[in-house]
């Protein structure tokens, strides 16, 4: 066992028979001597109790007079009690450093402050001293994400005690400008023109003047005297005042999805096998789940043994029923989000709602008097 091993001394008149008998019954043996009328040799520690057996046998005395090995080193030691739980003091120490996060380092930010992502790290959970596997790195890179959002991307990995944050920043895309494409300037709906702004082209319309959706405001044709005809890219920016109607409805009942708060649980995986740390069943009609595990680490390398994170989401259905005045008002709201999401830019001048019902369900019309941009460019195709 562990590679054990002893060393015996055989004295006595038959040691001839007892290494005969040694050779026959497969016992094996090294650094074998015969001097001043003793025997000695070393055998694995598994052959000893045949060799005694032997001794027996032939009539000779035998004596073990070392014995090697874990095996034997672990006997001696069995009963010295502080001993071994100093060592098991030690491997626990040992582990439980190697579980703890030494160093954070951050990569991949250029715009965004390093001191401001290590505030949200500090503040989720993320620093020196924090034990690893209490840590749910896929919630934690969600909840940095959030806190900045000027990154578009957050990763978050561990290897021993050191951790790295890679982020991307989000970088606006430019716009694609088709400069050198033939076109013109047109009107996108009804309107009164209020001013003109034009970069590039010849201006058809003037300030006061009606126009069509689709009528030409900035030519990026160009017709000389000679009869020669020039392309360019019109370009620039009309603003007009024009007119909108919007029909909003809300019924007066409707069955709304109502998130509940998150249930969390953390499971020991050992080996593949899953072992709750927590008491009870998780008992939930309906709920999303969704799970990260973080590995424990020793000597900087991830063993087959970490925590899961596991996240139980419920939710349920709920028929909420509105008053007429509930109604009116969520709608409202609804006219407050249009508005903003379609005309931040623009200037509404005028407003006037209109609510109606219709069975069981509130409609709002509304008609804007908007002062904002009307026009958009519109390739020209040239045979």
């Amino acid at each position: 066992m562990l590679g054990a091993r002893v060393s015996i001394r055989v004295e006595g008149a038959n040691l001839s028979g007892f290494m005969q008998g040694l050779r026959e019954n497969g016992v094996i043996c090294a650094d074998q001597r015969c001097r001043e009328g003793a025997f000695s040799a070393a055998l694995p520690a598994g052959h000893l109790k045949k060799a005694r057996l032997l001794a027996q046998e032939h009539k000779v005395q035998l004596t073990v007079t070392e014995r090697r090995g874990l095996r034997f080193s672990f006997y001696r030691i069995k009963f010295r009690y502080g001993a071994v739980l100093g060592v098991l003091g030690i491997l626990l120490v040992f582990f439980w450093v190697s579980n703890l996060i030494v160093k954070v380092e951050v990569t991949g930010n250029a715009a965004v402050p390093e001191a401001q992502i290590r505030r949200v790290l500090e503040e989720i959970g993320i620093d020196q001293g924090a034990w690893i596997p209490g840590i749910d790195f896929r919630m934690c890179e969600t909840k940095l994400r959030l806190a900045i959002p000027e990154l578009r991307w957050a990763g978050i990995r561990h290897t021993g005690g050191r951790v790295v944050v890679d982020v991307a920043e989000a970088t606006p895309q430019p716009g694609m400008l088709h400069d050198r494409v033939p076109c013109n300037y047109v009107a996108t709906r009804d309107a009164c023109i209020q001013s003109i702004m034009p970069a590039c082209g010849m201006v058809l319309r003037q300030v006061g003047d009606g126009v069509k959706a689709g009528d030409v405001l900035i030519s990026g044709v160009l017709e000389e005297e000679t009869g020669a005809v020039s392309y360019f890219h019109a370009s620039g920016s009309v603003t007009g005042v024009y007119q909108e109607t919007m029909t909003f409805a809300q019924p007066l009942a409707e069955e709304l999805r109502i998130p509940e708060e998150p249930v969390r649980r953390r499971v020991l995986s050992l080996f593949g096998q899953r072992i709750p740390l927590y008491f009870g069943e998780v008992q939930l009609p309906m709920y999303e789940y969704a799970e990260s595990e973080t590995r424990f680490s020793m000597l900087g390398r991830e063993i087959p043994m970490g925590i899961l994170h596991c996240t139980y989401i419920p939710y349920g259905y709920r028929i909420c029923a509105y008053e007429r005045q509930e109604a009116e008002a969520l709608l409202r709201e609804k006219c407050t989000q249009y508005e903003q999401n379609f005309h931040g830019s623009d200037e509404i001048q005028d407003k006037t709602l209109e609510f109606r019902q219709e069975d069981s369900v509130i409609y709002c019309d509304v008609r804007y008097v908007i002062c904002g941009e009307i026009g958009t460019i519109r390739e020209i195709f040239i045979k």
